[in-house]
């Protein structure tokens, strides 16, 4: 039995283009029996502005009860709406 919970908020706000890059964490938790293996973590290729920052190089296993965080930092480019 293996789970992985994902914790945490990726709402950026409204950004200008020319203000600092925000940060925002997410946590990832094994949970169950069994250890859960991540064989990559990736963003979308159409998430300009997006960047994945920190963490171990994957594929990489959370044994039960082990959490890793993940960082995602968005400094916009363009203006307009990103996702």
């Amino acid at each position: 039995d293996q789970g992985l919970l994902v914790s945490g908020a990726l709402d950026f706000g409204t950004l200008r283009t020319d203000a600092d890059a925000v940060e925002r964490t997410l946590r990832f938790v094994s949970f169950g029996t069994d250890a859960v293996r991540i064989d990559s973590l990736a963003l979308d290729s159409a998430s300009a502005g997006f960047t994945l920052l920190g963490g171990p190089a994957a594929p990489m296993t959370l044994q039960p009860g082990e959490s890793l965080d993940i960082t995602v930092r968005f400094d916009p480019a363009v203006a307009g709406a990103a996702t």
